[in-house]
């Protein structure tokens, strides 16, 4: 894809949304690896965890990143929650 505004190519596939793509590839890929940078619906689910009584830092990490092993590699992903007792 090239963003029709700044003019950056990046790479998506087809399980991106459609949404997703409308967006800067600046200002789309950027704050999602800020643990600090909440969109409306993750705060909707700090709150849900915090309510459970779990502690962000503790018991969950927000924005952090994983390693997992594909195909025998080693890839590094960054989920919007990781919840240690549930993997």
């Amino acid at each position: 894809m090239v963003c029709k505004k700044c003019g950056i190519q990046y790479k998506t596939n087809v399980a991106v949304s459609a949404n997703f793509r409308l967006f800067c590839a600046k200002l789309g890929s950027a704050p999602n690896r800020d643990p600090h940078y909440y969109t409306s619906s993750e705060e909707r689910v700090q709150r849900f965890l915090e309510r459970r009584g779990l502690k962000e830092g503790l018991d969950y990490f927000h924005n952090s990143r994983v390693a997992v092993e594909v195909d025998g590699k080693r890839r590094y992903f960054r989920p919007d929650f990781v919840v240690l007792a549930r993997r």
